[in-house]
């Protein structure tokens, strides 16, 4: 049972390789959980480490045909769209005579959007990065 778990099968699946009813089975996991079986507890680890292996195979296909299709990966896709997207806030903090009072007028949304991005670096005294000032230009 617990080498199914870390295949990550379903409990029908699980149940008709062990030819056990679906509810017997599911009894039984719930017992183990709420025992805490050491067992159980790696067996679902090994679960996630195995879904989670598969969704980096799937996303690094993702961003290799994204590369072959644009030249650019998909970070810098992202990074080039929000420099676009925010560029009048950019412009108008690089044209203001005071570029910190420039962005602390902008909208708190805005304005963690741009250093989530990377757009805005330093947090405690935030100012356009140079990438950003090299995409505009």
């Amino acid at each position: 049972m617990l080498e199914g778990i870390s295949q990550n099968l379903s409990f029908s699946e699980l149940s008709a390789k062990l030819g056990v009813r679906r509810g017997t089975l599911i009894r039984d996991i719930r017992v183990m959980r709420w025992s805490n079986d050491p067992g159980l507890v790696e067996a679902q680890r090994l679960a996630k480490v195995r879904v989670d292996e598969k969704k980096e195979l799937v996303s690094d296909g993702h961003e290799a045909r994204f590369m072959q299709m644009t030249g650019m990966s998909i970070s810098d896709k992202t990074f080039e769209n929000m420099v676009f997207f925010y560029r009048s806030e950019i412009l108008g903090i690089l044209n203001s005579s005071d570029s910190s009072a420039a962005i602390r007028r902008l909208n708190s949304g805005v304005r963690k959007t741009l250093i989530h991005n990377k757009i805005l670096v330093n947090r405690s005294r935030p100012e356009v990065s140079q990438r950003a000032r090299d995409a505009l230009l």
